[in-house]
């Protein structure tokens, strides 16, 4: 990617299609690193992705004189391609390793079969209540990918973490709002959808 400047160029295109105001760029970034990763893996995407979002950074940041406020958009930046990449991931089957691993564990212990549209329409779980396995399994294994407080928590925190570019109090701070209303989230939508798309 960097031998070709493709980085670059996606940089540039970004630039183009967003605008110049840091928030669209941002949200340019988060748009195109979620939708990469629901068709490949979260950590592949977050290596992608990073080259691309640091040419972005570092060409919004080149006119300005202030210091904290450049170190404050690439951390934005690395945030959003970290965060993007996991949440992206959760969208299909293929996206982050848990999801598959459940997908082969429900099928191979209880016979149920996700199919990639029903995941995509999310899942669920709960064994010993006499719930549906799968009521239990799919918000554990969406809630894997959504540990967004800590450099180690996922590849892509500890790929964007890497860089050096960020404080590990920035993303602890960033990540644990995201972590109480990924609780929030997959524990609603799960068990609102789960029973309407794995009706028995």
């Amino acid at each position: 990617m960097q031998q070709w400047n493709l980085h670059r160029r996606v940089a540039l295109t970004i630039l183009l299609l967003m605008g110049s105001k840091p928030r669209l760029q941002i949200a340019g970034i988060m748009i195109a690193t979620g939708f990469l990763s629901m068709w490949v893996s979260n950590t592949a995407t977050a290596i992608m992705m990073l080259p691309i979002g640091m040419s972005v950074a570092e060409m919004l940041t080149a006119d300005s004189t202030s210091e904290k406020d450049n170190a404050r958009f690439m951390t934005a930046m690395l945030l959003a391609i970290a965060y993007a990449s996991s949440i992206g991931g959760i969208a299909t089957l293929i996206g982050t390793p848990p999801n598959v691993f459940l997908a082969g564990f429900l099928s191979k212990t209880y016979g149920i079969e996700i199919g990639f549209g029903q995941w995509m329409l999310l899942g669920a779980l709960a064994i010993a209540q006499g719930i549906p396995p799968e009521m239990l399994a799919i918000p554990a294994a969406i809630a894997a990918s959504c540990a967004f407080m800590m450099p180690v928590a996922t590849p892509p925190n500890a790929i964007v973490f890497g860089t050096g570019h960020m404080k590990i109090q920035s993303m602890i701070k960033a990540g644990f709002a995201l972590n109480i209303a990924s609780v929030v989230i997959i524990t609603g939508l799960c068990y609102l959808l789960i029973g309407l798309i794995w009706v028995r």
